[in-house]
């Protein structure tokens, strides 16, 4: 069951996990099997829309990091990575 988001305590315990997820993806050159454990505490400690609006924000923020390198060949890599697998 996820933590009281709604309060000070849950929200920042969510945070602190998707904070440790995220790092662990980092460190591991984003191999989710690695991660396991620390997306499951993820996922236990905050809610299931937070967790969705983190995931796509960690998408996100890749993406413009891409984006804003200016290369073109690292943008046409990326999307052709994340958009035809």
């Amino acid at each position: 069951m996820p933590v009281d988001v709604t309060s000070k305590e849950g929200r920042e315990q969510c945070w602190l996990s998707r904070d440790a997820y995220w790092k662990c993806l980092d460190d591991s050159l984003e191999d989710q099997k690695k991660c396991k454990a620390a997306r499951e505490q993820f996922e236990k400690d905050c809610s299931k829309t937070w967790v969705k609006h983190f995931d796509r924000r960690r998408e996100y923020l890749k993406f413009k990091n891409v984006l804003e390198s200016g290369d073109k060949e690292i943008i046409d890599e990326f999307l052709k990575n994340r958009y035809h697998k």
